[in-house]
This record gives C-alpha cells, sequence and structure tokens, in this order.
C-alpha cells in the first residue's frame, strides 16, 4: 500500500469521512480513479448518507471500478459491493434497478476468477430476487464447501425443497449433516426445575410485518388456558423493526425477549433461567435460524412447528408437529424428530378482520377463466410453469394471474412463459402492500393453482378464505404434502392431482364444469371458516391437550 493510500485508510479508519470524501473527488475525476479508490469511495458515501440518490450514485462508482480491472482483488470487492447494493436497492426500489445486468457482471467474472464466499454470498443474493432457484441452490452448494458456516448450509437444505432432485432420505442425511457441524459448546446439563405453569417458549426471526407464521401463532396465543400456561416469546429480530403485528402478539403473552443482539451463549442462558418447559422452533432452517441453541438443549422438550415443514436432523429430545396427511406412520424413519401428529390439520390460521362477503366467480362478467398463483415466484420453478402454459394453451382466452409475496424481478418468468407460448396470457402484479387489496386480487381469480413441489400454505389458506379453490398436487413428503392437507381438510379430494397430467386434465375439466366450479365455491364459502382450517378455539384445545399429555410423560 503506497502512501496515499495508507493516508486514505487511515482517514477512513478514524472516521473522517466528509475530509476522505473531498480528497477522492477533488484529485482527479471518479472516472480516473483506481478501482481500490472507487471501492472506497463508495463504502464511504454510504457511511454518511444512504437514501437511494446517494445509492445510486455508488453503484456507479462500484460498477466503474470492476469494470476498470476485472479481476484485481479491488475490482472484485467493487463486483461484491455492487452486487450487494442492488439487492439492498430492489428493497427499496424496484425502479432503475437492472438486476440482469448486475448478475452479467458475476457471471463474466467467474469465467476467470474463483468466486471468495462474499462474492457468492452477493451473488446468491441476486438469484433470490430473480427466482433463479437452481442457480441460488448451486452458489449455496459452493458457499458451503468454502468453509463451516452454519447460514450456507440451512439456506442450501432448505432451498431444495424447490426442486424435485432430492427424496425424504437426502433430506434426513443432509440435515444430520448440518447436525455434525453444529458446535457443542460444552454447557452444564440442563436443570428441570418444577413450575408451577407450564412455560411455552416460542422463538422465531419472523413475528413483524403480518409474516405469514404470525397468523398460526397468533391461533393458539388467542385460545389457551393462562391457569395451566405461560407463554415466552423470544424475538430474533432487531427491536426497531417491530411494528404493529410484534406489539399485537406481545400483549397475549406472559414475557417477551429481543435475542438477536445475545450470542448463542448468552440465549441459552437467558432461556434457561427462566425454566421453560417446551420450546418451539417457529425457524428450523428458514429465515435467521439458530439451530446451534437447539442442539445445546435450551428447553427439556423442543418443538419444531410451522416455520419450515421438514425435518432438521436434531436429535436433543426434539418433535416435530404435522398430522396424518402428511407424513405417513411407515415414513417417521425418514424424520429425525419423534412426530406429533394434529388430529386433523398441523395449523390453524386466524382468518382476517374484515367482513368477506361472497363472490361469484369473475369468469361470469370476464367470459373466461382466470387462474391464478400469489406463491413466492421461487416456487414455480419449469415443470410448474410447463404444466400451467398447457392448461392456458387448453383452457380457451384463459389468463394466468401472478403476483408474487415479496418484490421479485419478473424476467426470468415472462421468458419461460415466452418459451411456452403463452405470455400474453399471464398478468403480472407487484406486491402488495395492502391486506385487504391483497385479498381482494383473489376476486378475480376463478381457480387457484398451487405450486409443486413446494406447495403454498399461507396462499392456500388465503384463497380458501376468500371462496376460491386451489387445485394441488400429492407429495412425497411433509413440505410437499401440504396442500393435500388442506385440501383433505375442507373435503376438497377432488382438487388433488396425482400427476402433471392429472392436474392438467382436472384444471380443464374444472374450467369447462362451471356449474360443479360454481358449486365448489359455494361450498367453500359456507363450510371455510368452520373447518379445522380455521377453528382457532377447537384447534387449541387439542393443541394444548397434547402438549400437557407430553409434558407429563417427560415429567413422570
Amino acid at each position: 500500500m503506497n502512501d496515499k493510500n495508507k493516508h486514505y485508510q487511515d482517514l477512513f479508519n478514524k472516521k473522517k469521512y466528509s475530509e476522505l470524501i473531498f480528497l477522492l473527488e477533488s484529485s482527479k475525476s471518479y472516472k480516473n480513479l483506481s478501482a481500490g479508490e472507487l471501492n472506497l469511495l463508495g463504502i464511504t458515501k454510504l457511511k454518511i448518507k444512504k437514501d437511494k440518490k446517494n445509492i445510486l450514485e455508488v453503484l456507479e462508482y462500484f460498477e466503474s471500478g470492476f469494470l476498470k480491472e476485472k479481476t484485481t482483488e479491488a475490482s472484485i470487492n467493487c463486483l461484491q459491493n455492487f452486487l450487494n447494493l442492488t439487492a439492498d436497492l430492489f428493497s427499496i426500489s424496484e425502479e432503475e434497478i437492472d438486476m440482469q445486468k448486475a448478475i452479467s457482471y458475476y457471471e463474466r467474472a467467474i469465467e476467470n476468477i474463483i468466486p471468495n464466499y462474499n462474492l457468492l454470498n452477493a451473488a446468491k443474493r441476486i438469484y433470490w430476487r430473480l427466482s433463479e432457484i437452481e442457480k441460488v441452490i448451486l452458489t449455496l452448494s459452493q458457499m458451503a464447501t468454502r468453509k463451516i458456516d452454519m447460514s450456507a448450509n440451512c439456506s442450501y437444505f432448505f432451498s431444495k425443497n424447490y426442486v424435485y432432485d432430492w427424496k425424504q432420505k437426502d433430506f434426513l442425511e443432509y440435515s444430520q449433516h448440518i447436525q455434525s457441524i453444529l458446535p457443542d459448546l460444552k454447557l452444564n446439563k440442563l436443570e428441570i426445575k418444577k413450575n408451577e405453569k407450564i412455560k411455552l417458549g416460542f422463538l422465531s426471526s419472523d413475528l413483524k410485518s403480518k409474516h405469514s407464521v404470525t397468523y398460526f401463532l397468533k391461533s393458539v396465543l388467542l385460545n389457551y388456558d393462562k391457569s395451566k400456561f405461560e407463554i415466552y416469546l423470544y424475538l430474533n429480530h432487531d427491536e426497531s423493526k417491530s411494528d404493529e403485528t410484534t406489539e399485537i402478539l406481545k400483549k397475549l403473552v406472559e414475557k417477551s425477549y429481543f435475542i438477536n443482539n445475545l450470542d448463542d451463549i448468552r440465549v441459552i442462558q437467558l432461556i434457561r433461567n427462566q425454566s421453560i418447559d417446551i420450546i418451539f422452533d417457529l425457524m428450523g432452517a428458514t429465515s435467521d435460524s439458530r439451530p446451534v441453541l437447539f442442539k445445546n438443549k435450551i428447553a427439556p422438550i423442543q418443538i419444531s412447528w410451522i416455520g419450515y415443514c421438514n425435518t432438521m436432523g436434531l436429535t436433543e429430545g426434539n418433535y416435530l408437529i404435522a398430522d396424518a396427511n402428511l407424513i405417513k406412520k411407515n415414513e417417521e424413519i425418514l424424520y429425525s424428530e419423534k412426530i406429533i401428529y394434529m388430529p386433523n390439520i398441523w395449523n390453524c390460521h386466524t382468518g382476517f378482520d374484515f367482513e368477506k362477503k361472497y363472490s361469484q366467480r369473475p369468469s361470469l362478467k370476464n367470459n373466461f377463466i382466470t387462474f391464478g398463483s400469489f406463491n413466492n415466484f421461487s416456487k414455480i420453478n419449469q415443470n410448474v410453469i410447463e404444466v400451467w402454459s398447457k392448461i392456458l394453451k387448453d383452457v380457451k382466452n384463459s389468463k394466468l394471474i401472478l403476483k408474487p409475496s415479496g418484490k421479485s424481478d419478473f424476467t426470468r418468468l415472462k421468458n419461460l412463459f415466452n418459451k411456452n407460448g403463452v405470455l400474453d396470457s399471464v398478468v403480472f402484479y407487484k406486491k402488495i402492500k395492502s391486506t385487504e387489496n391483497h385479498l381482494n386480487l383473489y376476486n378475480e381469480i376463478d381457480i387457484a393453482l398451487d405450486t409443486f413441489p413446494y406447495n403454498g400454505v399461507t396462499t392456500t389458506f388465503e384463497a380458501l378464505w376468500m371462496g376460491v379453490p386451489v387445485l394441488t398436487m400429492k407429495g412425497f413428503n411433509f413440505n410437499s404434502r401440504c396442500g393435500e392437507s388442506i385440501n383433505k381438510n375442507l373435503n376438497l379430494e377432488h382438487l388433488i392431482s396425482e400427476n402433471n397430467s392429472d392436474y392438467i386434465n382436472k384444471a380443464i375439466k374444472l374450467s369447462a364444469n362451471t356449474e360443479k366450479l360454481d358449486d365448489i365455491r359455494n361450498y367453500i364459502d359456507r363450510n371455510v371458516r368452520h373447518s379445522p382450517l380455521f377453528n382457532g378455539p377447537d384447534f387449541s384445545n387439542k393443541f394444548f391437550d397434547i402438549l400437557e399429555k407430553i409434558y407429563m410423560g417427560h415429567n413422570k
């Protein structure tokens, strides 16, 4: 490092950001700066301000730094920052963000270099935004081999649920691999104390922003016997990101703790000191999961529920809540946990706080059938697109409405639908922030189409709440059978397909038989709110009865 660069770095370390920016910008045109200088200028400007205008300017610095040198360490740092900032900016505003350009730079770079962990992680973030799930999986597999990293291993493991190349035994084997590399913190043996009430803890990173998990958790928090149970929430998100959803849930329980800033040992000590009897992992391999906590025993009884619909490979006395539609008795050996079978369905939705009036099928006014899916775009794999495309071709003048569950780039899906010759039949919506407006969009759909092998869960509950039938596909494990269980619990077995051909035929026949379609929609409207899908009190009674029996069995 020469004297000039040492001086720049010294100013940065001393947080003299304004002086450093002045020197870099006034010494010469920024386009003549080296990749290292451009990278430092961009990072420094972000330290001062992170508004949209400033971010767009900094993106230009990082882009110029990469293109200037392309394979040097400094230019690769510029590329990494360019990718990360592109992903960040896409979360703020989809306009002016060229995701395809960002990833093309990365794919051009790796023709000449071996990507390091941080660069792979930045590329993974872009691939997720583009819903390029196969490339996400490839990138995560490379990350997992670069270093022993729980986040990369769990994300790789989780992402395999989107595709068909693993059987359930593969999920079990990889989950056991994750268990083998989780650190044993060598803590003292968990002490079990007798409490006046059964203490339950729920741990999650997602108890905010009307996240899907909150609707299912709230169902049990609204309906429990406070004379028997005492409930605690452990919130693994930044307190500053809490919102109305968080506050509503906090008011339903005894106490809540923010744990995201605590290391694993401190969290374990906190929960152990509160003598929690049963702890629920509501994340599994998703979100900002913390499997190390459960590996090192934070409660005598540890249960996985609603956040991740598959095994986690942990053997520390864990349970997994499911139902008989999801895991067959002869399949229990493919899950490391002991299976808790709910009598009807594995979870229950609270429903929504506004009046839903019966809505006639939109094809009565449109004179054409409208299909729809509001699932995460990563669940819409090539196989799904081919099946849906055949339906659109065979059902004359039909339309398909797609809306992602989060912010997503539409390019991949548009290209694939175009390749299948049906792009003109597909209508894309961006994410709708208002829950009521989002739900009202179901009034434009005659028949909802489920994704496979990764089924929708919340979106299926939503569609049925709004009176829209959901066509789903039979699966091979917990995660891929969620649609089956939901439909079976509403006595809609005839909307469960055996395979691709059956799925297509069912969609075509139901589209042609509008009298039957009306009967199904009327049936759903009359029965869904009282079914196991939304009957919170009944589900909760069974839920807490099972917990009490498990607790008593552990404390004999």
